[in-house]
C-alpha cells in the first residue's frame, strides 16, 4: 500500500512541474515525510493532517543528502494524501507507521547511494550511523524536541540540538555562538570560522528566538547535561552529545 502511494506522489510532483523528474531523493524525502506524519498524527484522521512536522524531513534531507528538497514540495505531500485518502480514515490505518518504516528499510540498499556519511555531534545508543535507520530515529528525536521545547525552561533545546545537527558542530562551539555569527536571512551560521548553510526551518526558528545579549543560546553546559538526561528518559534511547 505504501509503495504505490509514494511512487504516485513523486510522479504527481513531476506532472505538476514542481520538479523536473521523479528521483530517488524525492522518494526518500516522501518516505521520511510519511514517517513524520504517521508518527505525529497517529491518533487523528486523514482530514487532520497538516505540514506541521515536515520541518524534520527538510532538516534531515538538508544534512544527509546535501540536496535542497524545498519545503513546498513536502507540503505538497499533505495535499496529495488528503486528496486521495478517505478524509475520515484513521491515519494509523491509512498510513501505518510500521509499514512506512518497513518500506524505507526494504529500499535502504538503493537509497544508500543518496546518503552521505556525517560525523554527527551527538550519538543515539544502539543506532547505526550508516543506514536509513538513523534518519528514522532522528525524526523521532526532532518530534520529541518539538514537544519538549513547549516548556519554558527548555525553550532553547530544539534550536540548540538542531543547530548542532545542521552545522555538524560540537555543542561547546554552539554554546559559544554570538549573534554576529548568525545570518538567518541568508541562512548561514559561522562556527569556528566555517560557514554552514542551514535549513529554512532553523533560520525561522532563530529569527523568532528572544535575544538576551550577544549569546545566541544563553545557557550553560549544566543545562545541556540536563537535556541529555531528559531526552534519554522520555525518548527511550540514550542520547548524548559528543
Amino acid at each position: 500500500m505504501i509503495a504505490p502511494l509514494v511512487n504516485g506522489y513523486v510522479r504527481y510532483l513531476a506532472r505538476k512541474r514542481l520538479v523536473l523528474k521523479p528521483t530517488s531523493t524525492l522518494t526518500y524525502a516522501a518516505l521520511l515525510g510519511l514517517k513524520a506524519l504517521s508518527n505525529r498524527f497517529s491518533d487523528d484522521r486523514v482530514e487532520d493532517l497538516s505540514p506541521e512536522p515536515l520541518w524534520t524531513v527538510e532538516s534531515i534531507t538538508h544534512v544527509r543528502t546535501r540536496d535542497r528538497i524545498g519545503r513546498e514540495l513536502l507540503q505538497e505531500l499533505v495535499r496529495y494524501l488528503t486528496e486521495r485518502l478517505p478524509p475520515d480514515a484513521p491515519v494509523s490505518d491509512a498510513i501505518p507507521e510500521i509499514e512506512v518504516e518497513a518500506e524505507l528499510l526494504s529500499r535502504s540498499e538503493s537509497l544508500a547511494q543518496i546518503l552521505r556519511n556525517a560525523d554527527l555531534p551527538f550519538e543515539i545508543n544502539g543506532t547505526s550511523r550508516t543506514t536509513v535507520e538513523l534518519d528514522l530515529r532522528l525524526i523521532e528525536l526532532f518530534l520529541l524536541l518539538d514537544r519538549l521545547s513547549e516548556d519554558e525552561p527548555d525553550r532553547y533545546v530544539k534550536p540548540f540540538v538542531i543547530t548542532c545537527f545542521e552545522t555538524l558542530s560540537d555543542y561547546i562551539d554552539v554554546l559559544d555562538l554570538r549573534w554576529s555569527h548568525v545570518d538567518p536571512l541568508k541562512r548561514r551560521i559561522t562556527v569556528r570560522g566555517r560557514v554552514r548553510t542551514i535549513s529554512r526551518y532553523l533560520a525561522q526558528e532563530l529569527l523568532e528566538m528572544p535575544r538576551q545579549g550577544e549569546s545566541v543560546f544563553p545557557i550553560t553546559s549544566v543545562e545541556v547535561a540536563r537535556w541529555e538526561r531528559r531526552i534519554s528518559r522520555e525518548w527511550g534511547h540514550e542520547f548524548r552529545f559528543l
